[in-house]
């Protein structure tokens, strides 16, 4: 069963940005996004991975206008909302995002 306030946490972070990067330039685009982000308190998670010579990051944003901001200055590109990268940016110590998880994945 689906709590509000589980739901609530879930949405705030729909709004997402796909970054493609060589392996070798990997960590320094990470390492640029995130300064920028905290630099200008906006808030953001990220999920990211290496496969091969490349790897992706996803960022996730509370509001459209940071991801817009984001995309103007580092590039990527809009994402649609990943169901499960939004519930693991919401908080993957949380409960409910676990079992909403376990929903998801049954699906």
């Amino acid at each position: 069963m689906r709590s509000a306030g589980a739901t609530d946490k879930i949405d705030i972070w729909e709004h997402q940005i796909d970054i493609t990067a060589a392996r070798v330039d990997f960590l320094a685009k990470l390492h640029a996004a995130e300064s920028w982000l905290r630099e200008w308190q906006i808030p953001y998670r990220v999920a990211s991975f290496l496969d091969g010579p490349s790897g992706g990051l996803r960022i996730c944003f509370t509001e459209a206008k940071f991801a817009r901001a984001f995309l103007a200055l580092h590039g990527g590109r809009t994402a649609p909302s990943n169901k499960i990268a939004t519930m693991l940016a919401a908080n993957a110590d949380d409960e409910a995002i676990h079992n909403l998880l376990a929903g998801a994945h049954e699906e």
